[in-house]
């Protein structure tokens, strides 16, 4: 079963959370495995993205008063 076309702008927007994402694995999770998964359905598109790192303490919060990359909706 192929999946039909991700119109551009969401493509785009896919890809810099994607990149976004590795970039934080990078810098801070001290990963050596990263899984990249994408799934596309009629009705949405899903990106997942995992590592074996370490995590932060949600209690503590992000040094600069963030978490990350908390969520992204498109409409």
């Amino acid at each position: 079963m192929t999946s039909p076309p991700v119109p551009n702008n969401i493509a785009i927007a896919l890809f810099r959370l994607a990149q976004e994402g590795l970039t934080n694995i990078i810098r801070h999770a001290d990963a050596q495995r990263v899984r990249l998964g994408f799934r596309a359905t009629a009705r949405s598109y899903v990106l997942t993205l995992s590592d074996d790192g370490h995590g932060f303490d949600l209690a503590r919060g992000g040094d600069h008063g963030s978490h990350g990359l908390i969520a992204c909706v498109i409409a």
